[in-house]
């Protein structure tokens, strides 16, 4: 049923070349709103959001004829208009027959909100730093470096230089980074090899994951593997279509490289843990907060407990704090009604039914060196990556598993009522921690508190050009 609406858009594909169609998806989100282009945000013109540039790049991949070389007498310039207008027909098709309900457009509101946000709510230099913290951690870096074939810092220097080449021009010379300074000898090819695909095997690659039902919009794309390409007959010359994807590739996307090797979640996991103290050393550095880190305990001789990751206290209340580099199955992300979503809401609420427990053994003073004084307690949850599990009926099903959970480990359900819980991720952490710096934890962590937020500043100064030397600072002078 579906396949019939994608025909019309893989015919128009296959009359273009590969270079023209891949160079206008380049040229519309890499230009849009910058003085030499016609393309800007207020323009009459149709404006592609940079999530249909993907799908279409993706599409492009799989049924344009040609490479990444332009093609002797090839002038036709690929109308991207159209592209474009074949994409949200092809949406627009599937959301008639499978949207019948309110509650229909609700469901299919999830897979959106994964497509879409992310494009638009990323800090990248936030991400970049944040992950070059966690992948130096003593205990990760060792297993990063060797599995990737270049230093952290290697791997940074070239990509950002890469990134900010594709800024620029879609095609960069992969040999011609073999003498930037500071490099080790061979570290541009490892770089290579990482992110970058012959354009062959990415279109198997597709192929393979390619999905025509109410999902096609939102299965996996290669790229965000392999965010640059090459032809087997010239592997010097590759092509990108976004430097975004490149930096994705190069912070969160190194975990699918590494997740399998041993000695990882336990590495990945303490790295995480470890970052989220530096979080709140470097936010909450006044005078009036505690913060203590996990502190076994036995409750009984035999019987150990790790207690919360973090917490911490001011005269207002105390949070517990329990840090979590789980992150969301690509089949919770794209179906609503996919098994796996379950799965991964019953994962979540594991974790705040974890930190009731610590909360509790508090409440029974059995934490050493901690007192509950009488004052509120919030129980939070942060993930490395961001879950976006706001959507109404994810937050319905949440709360149910949380008390459900509650109850049957015997431990008083109105626990969840008096110490109200939320979920954050790191690049929400980061500044939710600034506000409660300048109010306090009560007025910033109660239900539906209204408090000013902002501004925020960049927690750790001088950790990106401590790797990158030649990154300049910002306009107020601070370092990245």
């Amino acid at each position: 049923m579906y396949y019939v609406h994608y025909k019309p858009l893989r015919n128009m594909l296959r009359t273009y070349s590969l270079h023209s169609a891949l160079y206008q998806v380049w040229y519309r989100g890499t230009r849009i709103g910058k003085p030499d282009s016609r393309y800007r945000p207020d323009a009459s013109t149709n404006i592609p959001y940079d999530w249909e540039l993907e799908l279409l790049a993706r599409e492009i991949i799989l049924n344009s004829q040609g490479g990444i070389v332009p093609r002797q007498n090839d002038h036709a310039q690929f109308p991207i208009d159209r592209g474009i207008s074949h994409v949200r027909r092809i949406a627009e098709a599937i959301s008639e027959v499978s949207v019948k309900s309110p509650d229909d457009a609700l469901r299919a509101a999830h897979a959106l909100i994964h497509q879409q946000i992310p494009w638009q709510d990323d800090d990248l230099l936030s991400r970049m730093a944040r992950y070059a913290r966690i992948m130096q951690f003593d205990q990760l870096k060792n297993l990063v470096e060797a599995k990737i074939g270049l230093t952290i810092r290697d791997l940074y220097t070239i990509g950002f230089a890469v990134a900010g080449a594709i800024d620029k021009n879609p095609c960069v010379v992969a040999s011609s980074y073999s003498n930037a300074p500071g490099i080790a000898q061979g570290a541009e090819k490892a770089f290579f090899r990482l992110v970058a695909a012959d354009l062959n095997e990415l279109r198997q690659t597709t192929k393979e994951n390619q999905i025509y039902d109410r999902r096609w919009a939102f299965s996996f794309n290669p790229l965000r593997a392999k965010p640059l390409i090459f032809d087997s007959q010239q592997p010097d010359l590759l092509m990108g279509i976004s430097e975004k994807l490149l930096i994705w590739r190069i912070t969160d996307g190194l975990y699918y490289d590494i997740c399998k090797l041993k000695g990882f979640s336990v590495g990945w996991g303490a790295a995480f843990e470890k970052y989220i103290g530096d979080v709140l050393t470097a936010a909450l550095s006044g005078s009036g907060f505690t913060v203590l880190s996990e502190q076994p305990y036995f409750p009984k001789p035999s019987e150990r407990h790790d207690g919360a990751d973090w917490i911490i206290s001011d005269a207002t209340g105390h949070v517990f704090i329990e840090c979590k580099t789980k992150r969301l199955k690509i089949e919770a992300k794209m179906d609503f009604y996919d098994i796996a979503l379950n799965e991964e809401i019953d994962t979540l609420a594991n974790f705040f039914l974890q930190n009731y427990k610590n909360i509790q053994d508090a409440r029974n003073q059995l934490l050493p060196d901690f007192e509950m004084n009488g004052l509120p307690v919030f129980c939070v949850v942060v993930t490395l990556e961001n879950w976006r599990a706001q959507h109404p009926m994810i937050k319905d099903n949440l709360d149910a598993l949380i008390r459900q959970k509650v109850a049957m480990a015997n431990l008083p359900i109105s626990i969840v009522d008096d110490c109200p819980y939320l979920l954050f991720n790191a690049q929400q952490f980061e500044k939710h921690m600034q506000d409660v710096a300048r109010h306090n934890i009560q007025s910033t962590f109660l239900p539906k508190s209204e408090f000013c937020k902002g501004p925020y500043r960049h927690l750790f100064p001088g950790t990106l050009t401590a790797l990158l030397p030649f990154l300049d600072s910002m306009p107020d002078s601070t370092q990245l």
